[in-house]
């Protein structure tokens, strides 16, 4: 959670989703902000259910909740979603 909250306002300001801190690193990186370019996508656990998580190894898990599908890695970001 807490890497998001150091994520989100670098999003609200590139009016881009950033997903990991490697896309933080690229905004802080990028020096004209008024349309840098996006880097390629890469996700740790969206539709990556059952792969290794590249982090820890753990399997990617993935459920419904509230009609959407949540991807998460138990070993890095706890057990079940509730």
């Amino acid at each position: 959670m807490s890497d998001l909250v150091a994520i989100m306002p670098a999003g609200a300001a590139s009016g881009r989703i950033l997903t990991t801190a490697g896309d933080l690193a690229w905004w802080a990186s990028v020096a004209d902000r008024e349309r840098p370019p996006r880097p390629t996508p890469r996700y740790a656990a969206y539709r990556r259910t059952g792969l290794p998580c590249p982090r820890c190894g753990h399997p990617i898990a993935a459920r419904d909740l509230n009609g959407r599908r949540l991807n998460w890695c138990p070993g890095c970001q706890g057990g079940a979603a509730s």
